[in-house]
């Protein structure tokens, strides 16, 4: 897989989103109701074209902080479209198995939110329509509003299944008060793989954790292909890939069975023991709040709790570029959100319009979702004076991601994700819990996954 590069953000668009339709019947619908290139508010042209009373149900795998925003985003648009009641589940869990059992019972919702890994899955799945090229440029999408490389994270063999909203990734959180009186110094946080072992073993004493990333499932796959991509490494072998598109792969075999591979789990590995881990007396947030957790990798959601004024952390909240494997060479991996539309057995002219609507909405709302501590990949509203300005500590702390956006790699995307995951994550946490050597874990990774894959 070419690992993919994001230009520096610079220009500011000015025209309008709006989210295509799922058939020819849809886009005729549209054509006929006169849904195109919004010269006002994107939102408020969309709402406009609600005309009767209807329901939408709208789910997202988001929870905790995010979650909440979004729920109060997707409040707030019907309140401001009182024609349109939206039933929403934030954080729907199990995710896929309640959303492949409402679309195998014909029941799925209107709206469907996602992560940027997801989308092939959903896609091969035939959870989620495709967008034609003609809808889309009759409905004004336009993929110069993106960075190309986040336009792509939205298509799969060629075709447009979602919208992205925004983009995220792991950096070092950390605790000035905290770093100080365990010894370390918080005005040179660690900027190689092997600093940050070092503070890790400084910083943990007694009841305190020197630091501490995700090592649990999924959390565990992404530190893991988080610490490959910094090398140049990746997980799938793209070269078997049929139907690959941009940052993303569909290979039937892995390619993480090398000693970059080795080497990310291996200091996982180091760091585990190091620490102390996992960590004890409450979470990772809770005690990063109580100074008993100075060192945290993890990405900017948590800033939508921890860069609250009220927040204990407030004051102290400093966050970093992830440790690197080649400091001269910095990278870290990114993904983000993404909106979607199942496929409706029976079409219903009314909730489709609405579902437009909301999907244009929360697009518009680009800056108001930052607040949830993530980057929007909107060009125009990462170069808005609105954002630029702020002086929200939520944003001001969102432009160390804006400010590495050039070294950012995107996540890989595979349509048997979940499998890949499933298969992955038990043999990498034989590895951190130190029941097998990092070398052997990545070997026995190797094989299961590939079965998973079907190769």
């Amino acid at each position: 897989m070419l690992m993919t590069r994001f230009h520096t953000i610079r220009s500011a668009r000015t025209r309008r989103m709006v989210l295509g339709s799922l058939s020819g019947a849809a886009a005729a619908l549209l054509a006929a109701c006169g849904m195109g290139t919004s010269t006002g508010s994107g939102g408020e042209a969309q709402a406009a074209k609600v005309t009767q009373q209807t329901t939408l149900v709208y789910w997202t795998n988001l929870s905790g902080a995010d979650g909440a925003t979004m729920k109060e985003l997707a409040e707030r648009y019907q309140k401001e479209t009182p024609l349109v009641t939206v039933e929403q589940i934030q954080g729907v869990n199990p995710y896929f198995d309640k959303v492949l059992s409402a679309a195998a019972a014909g029941t799925p919702p209107d709206v469907l939110g996602t992560r940027m890994p997801y989308v092939p899955f959903l896609a091969e799945q035939g959870v989620i329509a495709d967008l034609s090229p003609r809808e889309l440029q009759q409905l004004g999408l336009q993929a110069g509003d993106f960075e190309p490389a986040v336009w792509k994270s939205g298509e799969w063999k060629g075709k447009r299944y979602s919208i992205p909203m925004d983009l995220n990734g792991h950096m070092l959180l950390y605790n000035e008060t905290a770093v100080r009186d365990l010894g370390g110094d918080p005005s040179k946080p660690p900027s190689t793989w092997q600093d940050w072992l070092d503070w890790s073993t400084r910083l943990t004493k007694n009841e305190t954790h020197g630091t501490a990333y995700d090592f649990a499932g999924e959390g565990l796959v992404v530190m893991f292909m988080h610490h490959l991509h910094q090398q140049g490494g990746k997980v799938f072998d793209t070269a078997s890939a049929a139907g690959a598109s941009g940052g993303t792969g569909g290979g039937k075999k892995v390619a993480f069975n090398t000693p970059k591979g080795v080497a990310a789990l291996q200091l996982l590995s180091d760091i585990t023991q190091r620490a102390n881990l996992p960590v004890k007396g409450g979470t990772p947030i809770e005690l990063f709040e109580q100074r008993k957790l100075p060192t945290w990798l993890n990405g900017p959601w948590n800033l939508n709790r921890l860069a609250r004024p009220e927040n204990p952390a407030f004051n102290d909240l400093r966050s970093a570029l992830a440790p690197q494997f080649d400091p001269k060479r910095p990278a870290w991996m990114a993904q983000g959100f993404q909106l979607t539309l199942p496929k409706q057995p029976k079409p219903d002219e009314a909730k489709r319009t609405a579902a437009f609507s909301l999907v244009n909405y929360l697009f518009n709302k680009g800056f108001e979702w930052s607040l949830a501590g993530k980057l929007p990949v909107s060009k125009k509203v990462l170069a808005s004076e609105q954002f630029q300005k702020s002086a929200d500590p939520i944003v001001k702390h969102l432009r160390l991601w804006e400010k590495y956006l050039p070294n950012a790699t995107l996540i890989e995307s595979h349509p048997r994700w979940v499998d890949a995951i499933n298969a992955l994550h038990p043999e990498l946490t034989k590895a951190i819990t130190r029941q097998s050597s990092p070398q052997t874990a990545i070997q026995e990774a190797e094989r299961a996954v590939n079965a998973a894959l079907g190769s």
